[in-house]
């Protein structure tokens, strides 16, 4: 996907009746989450969050409140005079209906981009980032084929099941 296309995406559904608009990127991890949102921050009118992912709606205990929505915007402080305030928290994807209620009652006009990929595909990026990225995956997997890797994670689902 280009960025082109994606900005063009979010800014086709922002309300035009708004002084800013939130945007929030929620989807499951190694999907592209990140760089999408290093994409659209670096569009002229976007303002990132301060951290990439706030996390703030799946914080327990949650309470919505006048309060709780300034210590929101708190973490878009540092935007001044732009017309998107943008937000990437992968998790929020996972938490489903609850934390979605949680964002509509604190942002009723808030628009939200949902990023999945093939599975097959995220698994694979999963398992070559466990090198590159997790010294303790790394220690354990070092010898582990992919196919091998399958087997482990769909061992380990059925044993949380």
């Amino acid at each position: 996907m280009s960025i082109v296309f994606l900005v063009r995406v979010v800014c086709a559904f922002l309300d035009q009746s708004m002084p800013y608009q939130h945007v929030i990127i929620a989807g499951v991890n190694k999907c592209g989450t990140t760089s999408a949102f290093r994409y659209l921050a670096d569009h002229p009118e976007v303002c990132a969050s301060s951290i990439k992912e706030i996390r703030f709606f799946v914080q327990e205990p949650y309470e919505s409140s006048d309060s709780s929505h300034d210590e929101y915007l708190s973490y878009f402080s540092h935007c001044k005079n732009k017309r998107v305030l943008l937000e990437a928290s992968p998790s929020y994807f996972s938490w489903g209906q609850e934390v979605a209620n949680r964002i509509v009652r604190l942002i009723p006009n808030v628009r939200i981009i949902v990023i999945l990929r093939n599975p097959v595909d995220r698994l694979y990026s999963y398992y070559r980032s466990a090198f590159v990225y997790d010294n303790y995956a790394n220690a354990l997997l070092s010898d582990v084929s992919f196919a091998e890797f399958v087997d482990i994670a769909l061992k380990a689902d059925q044993d949380n099941e």
